[in-house]
């Protein structure tokens, strides 16, 4: 029987014996109640119909709501019930009057006031549970830590159990919210999902869309093992998530040193399934102490394990525990992981960090005081990074790209400004254009009119020499090649009462032919002095700039990381052989540290007995003094020898060899013939033990 049919039977039996029956009511009331406490706990036993797990029915979001509110209900109703029978009880004790309850149990009044309770407290944890997590900040100082790396921060989710009944919504949400703060680092220790891949897909897809400056790092909860732990670790890495099963990847500068290790282990659960479980040694092994070194466990016992280790871990992140879920529970649940629950904790020289879950767990939806999170972790270095220094974080990166962004909205703004001057410039060209179009118009009716009083004055009078000759020659001029017109000329003007110089500008329709070249070059100069040329050309520039400086703000790269893999994860395989070769290591080890290893040589021919015996026990001796460090050089040297040649013997040649391992067998030589292997003191005068020594063993 499982703990859930175990604890539902005993709640719906707490319930209607000691609520629902003693209640003065009709029995068909009591029946329909009983009927209702029946039905209220039973969200895990429809998975036949609907599909799913007894922990993860196939049922949508709104009906799993009202499930969850319902057994919350019963279980607190239940706690009420034994309550009231301690109040109950310690209260006749007190009085000693056995027929009369402090809180009697068939009061209507009493059941309706603890059904109201029981239900409050399960809306309102129930809907804790479902609810949005939290913001949970930690602050973590690291001696090792790249000064370029202060200010790091690094995102934990634990425990997101993604089911069959978790809104949409709420998991995009969670990923806006983690985005906007910006992280360098999102690692995610185990227990994300709840089902198979084909029916999680759609919603867990959107964990893709997590954004961290150096990745989105994740390890095994004991929960993947249950929803076929090998194809959602395939679909998480092929989604960008990067797996740190029993792995170790190092963060490397650009000019590659080293900056931080992330490493993670798998979860026990994995011996069931034939999986690679826990690798601590091995993980730890590949760690690099000169920098920082952050592990994800998803269970935080092993924390001890981490901390005790040969290279130091800096951080460890695990999830598991849900905090307890409501508060007084979390002893009990500190107790079965290793005495953490929730929060930060030190052990030796490691920082643990346990989150109390970032989403809904179906198992026990349900939480009072002991809120979801969203675990931020701020590192430090306790070397500060210079003023000037490129930082390799992605909130430097923020900063740099906003100075940019108001570079690029002041070169801008700028360029605006630089665009309406020139058009200003412009509109005012076009203006004293107009202008000089009517003075030029002005001046020709003023000419036409002097021509035509000239005819009418000649019709008359003969005209003087020389009169009127220039107006007409002025205007019936044809114009020279070399003519410049519609230029703004800049010309000194004296006043005549101050002596004040100022500047005039003047329009210019004509110029005069013949000019020198160094008239030509003055007027030039005089051109590029013009104001408005001047201001043109300076809108011009402003622009130009401004877009360069757009164009440079879009295009600028930010500084980041790259990821090396140092440890990679073992298979099942892999983790056997490695177990196999480190018995055999520790097998040899002790076979040769053993003291008291008998050694027995073969027999010798009839004719050489004696001298055989006296070998093997010259063996035997030299074999127990192998602990006594006042033995001679001779001696030693003879020790070697007779291990020399019980190893170098022949196939055909009998050898009766006995090892320390072999225990048993050992004890019975050292009890029958009194034999104190180990030592040198032994006298081998039994002639059993002769014979054991030089005659061969039979054949079997």
């Amino acid at each position: 029987m499982s703990s859930l049919t175990l604890t539902t039977i005993v709640v719906i039996t707490i319930v209607i014996a000691g609520f629902i029956l003693p209640l003065r009511l009709s029995w068909r009331s009591k029946a329909v109640m009983c009927l209702v406490a029946l039905l209220a706990p039973s969200k895990g036993y429809i998975y036949p119909i609907v599909g799913g797990t007894v922990w993860d029915p196939e049922i949508p979001y709104n009906l799993s709501f009202v499930f969850d509110i319902a057994r919350a209900t019963m279980m607190f109703l239940t706690i009420l019930v034994l309550l009231r029978l301690v109040i109950n009880g310690f209260y006749k004790l007190v009085t000693f009057t056995w027929s009369n309850t402090l809180l009697p149990t068939f009061s209507l009044f009493h059941a309706q006031l603890m059904l109201i309770v029981s239900f409050a407290l399960a809306c309102y944890g129930t809907s804790c549970a479902y609810g949005m997590p939290e913001l949970k900040q930690y602050s973590v100082t690291m001696e090792r830590l790249d000064p370029r790396l202060d200010g790091m921060r690094v995102v934990m989710m634990s425990d997101i159990h993604i089911s069959s009944p978790t809104d949409v919504n709420l998991i995009y949400a969670m990923v806006n919210k983690v985005n906007a703060l910006n992280p360098d680092l999102i690692l995610l220790p185990g227990d994300l999902i709840d089902g198979p891949v084909e029916l999680r897909r759609p919603i867990t897809n959107l964990l893709f869309d997590l954004k961290a400056k150096h990745g989105t790092f994740i390890s095994t909860g004991n929960h993947e093992y249950y929803s076929d732990y090998q194809a959602w670790r395939s679909y998480f890495e092929q989604g960008g998530l990067i797996s740190l099963d029993n792995k170790v990847v190092m963060l490397q500068d650009a000019q590659g040193k080293n900056l931080l290790n992330l490493g993670g282990i798998t979860d026990p659960r994995a011996e069931r399934y034939n999986l690679p479980t826990p690798d601590i040694k091995g993980v730890t092994a590949a760690l690099d102490e000169s920098v920082p070194n952050i592990i994800l466990s998803h269970r935080p016992q092993y924390a001890h394990d981490l901390a005790a280790a040969d290279k130091k871990v800096d951080l460890v992140l695990s999830g598991h525990t849900h905090g307890g879920l409501i508060i007084g529970l979390d002893k009990i649940v500190a107790n079965a992981n290793g005495g953490f629950a929730s929060g930060r904790y030190q052990v030796q020289d490691t920082t643990l960090i346990v989150g109390n879950g970032t989403m809904l767990w179906m198992g026990f939806p349900l939480r009072l005081g002991v809120p979801s999170q969203i675990v931020e972790i701020t590192l430090h270095s306790k070397q500060k990074p210079a003023k000037d220094a490129v930082l390799l974080t992605a909130d430097y990166d923020l900063k740099q790209q906003q100075i940019a962004k108001a570079e690029a909205q002041k070169a801008a703004a700028a360029a605006k400004k630089a665009q309406a001057e020139l058009k200003a410039v412009q509109a005012q060209e076009d203006a004293n254009a107009d202008e000089a179009a009517e003075d030029a118009a002005k001046l020709q009716a003023q000419a036409t009119a002097a021509a035509k009083a000239q005819v009418k004055a000649n019709q008359t009078e003969p005209p003087a020499m020389g009169e009127g000759l220039g107006a007409i020659a002025d205007v019936q001029r044809p114009k020279s090649e070399n003519a410049v017109q519609g230029l703004q000329l800049i010309l000194p003007m004296v006043d005549t009462e101050s002596g004040a110089i100022t500047e005039s500008v003047t329009r210019v329709a004509l110029l005069p032919e013949g000019l020198s070249q160094d008239q030509l070059e003055r007027i030039n100069a005089i051109i590029k002095e013009d104001p408005e040329a001047m201001a043109k050309a300076k809108a011009e520039e402003a622009l130009r700039k401004a877009q360069e400086a757009t164009l440079e703000a879009q295009s600028s790269p930010t500084h980041g990381v790259r990821m090396v893999v140092v440890k990679d994860s073992t298979t099942m395989q892999e983790q056997e052989q490695a177990q196999t070769k480190a018995q055999a290591q520790a097998q040899a080890q002790t076979q040769t540290s053993t003291p008291g290893t008998l050694h027995l040589m073969p027999a010798a021919p009839a004719e050489t007995a004696p001298a055989a015996s006296d070998a093997a026990a010259a063996a035997v001796a030299g074999a127990g003094a192998e602990s006594d460090t006042a033995t001679s050089k001779d001696k030693k040297g003879a020790e070697e020898n007779v291990e020399q040649s019980a190893i170098t013997l022949r196939p055909e040649d009998h050898v009766l060899r006995f090892e320390g391992d072999d225990t048993d067998t050992t004890l019975e030589l050292q009890a029958e013939y009194a034999i104190s292997l180990g030592n040198n003191s032994h006298e081998l005068d039994d002639s059993t033990v002769s014979d054991l020594l030089t005659t061969p063993p039979k054949e079997k």
